[in-house]
């Protein structure tokens, strides 16, 4: 993946105002509508004390100076599964200290992540071509996510990426915009045997956002709600921990769910 600079968008800034940029890798069939836009982990900092500290031990995460041309992409922007491998690549380093959601300037230093998200997203509509395949072609699908402070971020901006996009309304709702999730297996029949084991997958990429009915517990079953999808969001990338009753700070909706503070919920 190589690096593009983001330096004709003027507030797409990393903290000490370098430009900041996005990895990009095409792919390697023309024929593929499909898009992976993945935000960076690292954390956050809340202060001034903890955003000082944070970018004089470590300036990557501050600034753009010192970035690579070129990035080895992992996880999802490296798995073999067909759809994957050959969807357009875009990796999107973190470099503003505010989880990819900030745009404000405080104690010396640019938290610009919402505007580094929007020139993204910007850019590949405008030079790698997203969205312009035409109305009467088969939509381009772009797939939104990121990791830890990344997965934060996605969660925040998913509703809106395509309002983001500089295309008319039209094209806008042309295009299909999911987050990253996993199939739930549905749970074996009454009669079945134990041992039976679930069915495969489908071997497609699943992009449903939707809530899954989860398996009820045995042998006195109890409904169980259902996941909300900026929830399920974090839960699919790892961010969750225990089970607790919730309120999704996104709907302001009580849900059972798996979460920590940090993962866009908070505990009664």
């Amino acid at each position: 993946m190589r690096l593009a600079s983001l330096a004709s968008y003027p507030d797409a800034r990393c903290n000490d105002g370098s430009n900041a940029g996005y990895y990009f890798l095409p792919t390697p069939r023309k024929s593929s509508r499909d898009w992976i836009v993945m935000l960076d982990s690292g954390g956050w900092c809340w202060d001034e004390i903890s955003c000082h500290s944070r970018c004089t031990t470590d300036t990557s995460r501050c600034s753009s100076l010192l970035w690579p041309d070129v990035h080895s992409p992992g996880g999802i922007l490296a798995s073999t599964e067909p759809r994957l491998a050959n969807a357009h690549k875009v990796y999107v380093p973190y470099c503003t200290s505010d989880a990819h959601m900030g745009n404000a300037w405080a104690y010396g230093m640019q938290f610009r992540g919402a505007v580094v998200v929007r020139s993204v997203l910007a850019d590949l509509v405008r030079r790698r071509g997203l969205g312009g395949r035409g109305l009467a072609a088969l939509p381009d699908r772009l797939l939104f996510g990121g990791v830890s402070a990344g997965a934060r971020g996605a969660m925040v901006h998913l509703d809106y990426v395509r309002a983001m996009l500089p295309l008319d309304e039209a094209a806008r709702q042309h295009l299909e915009v999911r987050a990253p999730s996993r199939p739930v297996p549905a749970p074996a029949p009454a009669s079945a045997p134990a041992s039976a084991s679930a069915p495969a997958p489908d071997p497609d990429l699943d992009l449903d956002l939707e809530p899954r009915a989860q398996p009820q517990p045995q042998p006195q079953p109890q409904p169980q709600p259902e996941l909300h999808p900026h929830l399920m969001l974090t839960h699919r990338l790892g961010m969750c921990a225990v089970p607790v009753q919730c309120l999704c700070c996104a709907c302001a909706v009580p849900v059972q769910c798996l979460c920590v503070m940090h993962a866009g919920a908070r505990l009664p």
